[in-house]
């Protein structure tokens, strides 16, 4: 029974809690292609990733690292501020996936998608981030600049 306990008190340990869906809003920084550091917490954009580290994006001026130009878009949503991040389920160290949106209620996800600049997770998608993809794939922007 002993036994039982343990491994069942180390499994919830592994797993991470779950959060309650807890907003926060502040000033924001981006932290990599789809982070967002925001009132102590670092909040990974749920259903997008970034493009691979060697991925080129289409830009008008030329192709650039995708990761790079990623970053410096987040950044630029962001610097207004404030951004309104919901913490959905906590990934670790610190981490949380999470929808933002900036003061002006851009999705920062979205915005991203539909300049080629994120690439969508597998799954279900909203259907506003399937069109963002699809818009972004159709004008070649992006990592879709072919």
């Amino acid at each position: 029974m002993k036994r039982l306990l343990a491994v069942v008190a180390l499994w919830i340990v592994l797993a991470g809690p779950a959060v309650a869906e807890e907003q926060v809003t502040g000033a924001a920084k981006a932290r990599g292609p789809e982070t967002l550091a925001i009132a102590g917490a670092r909040i990974r954009l749920s259903g997008v990733m970034a493009p691979a580290e060697t991925a080129r994006c289409a830009s008008d001026a030329g192709a650039a690292p995708c990761t790079e130009a990623a970053t410096a878009a987040l950044e630029a949503l962001a610097a207004p501020g404030p951004v309104t991040c919901v913490k959905e389920r906590r990934l670790g160290h610190g981490y949380f996936l999470g929808h933002c949106r900036t003061s002006d209620g851009t999705d920062p996800a979205e915005a991203l998608l539909q300049q080629g600049l994120l690439a969508p997770e597998a799954g279900d998608l909203p259907e506003r981030y399937r069109n963002a993809v699809a818009q972004a794939q159709a004008a070649k922007r992006g990592v879709w600049g072919g």
